[in-house]
């Protein structure tokens, strides 16, 4: 899984851990669990972590969804914002996958693409950026992937 820290012996998360002194605590939230932010407060969680820095990555999974992601993104990142106010946080939207193009045919078919997905994800994340949020950082996840 993506989220629980891509492919490799040693995960993305605990890589970037490793590489700045940190200690790092995945706490991989299993695919379409982020757009559950309102029944399960994800944020609120992470929030009282105490992080030094925060990436959600939106896994390729969320997408089965098939429907809204920037809401639910947007309300997780300001709980965690309301008890970490300057911990950065990198939002990283979904990786290139085979279906690219294609719509959503999981739960709530609709004509919705993985595309519409990531830019919902950017719209949220810039909003916040808009309103003066100078720790919140939008990463490309499709950067992420070898063409």
């Amino acid at each position: 899984s993506i989220v629980h820290g891509w492919c490799g012996a040693v995960p993305y998360p605990e890589q970037i851990a490793r590489a700045n002194g940190w200690r790092s605590l995945n706490l991989g939230i299993p695919g379409m669990g982020a757009v559950e932010e309102n029944r399960w407060g994800h944020g609120s969680v992470i929030g009282r972590l105490g992080a030094q820095l925060i990436s959600i990555a939106i896994g390729i999974n969320d997408y089965w969804w098939c429907g809204e992601v920037g809401r639910p993104v947007g309300s997780m990142v300001d709980a965690i914002r309301r008890l970490q106010p300057t911990t950065p946080i990198a939002v990283i939207t979904p990786t290139v996958a085979y279906y690219e193009g294609l719509p959503c045919k999981g739960r709530g078919a609709t004509t919705f693409t993985l595309e519409e997905s990531r830019a919902e994800l950017r719209r949220a994340v810039w909003r916040r950026v808009d309103a003066g949020d100078r720790a919140l950082f939008l990463v490309e996840g499709t950067n992420l992937m070898p063409k």
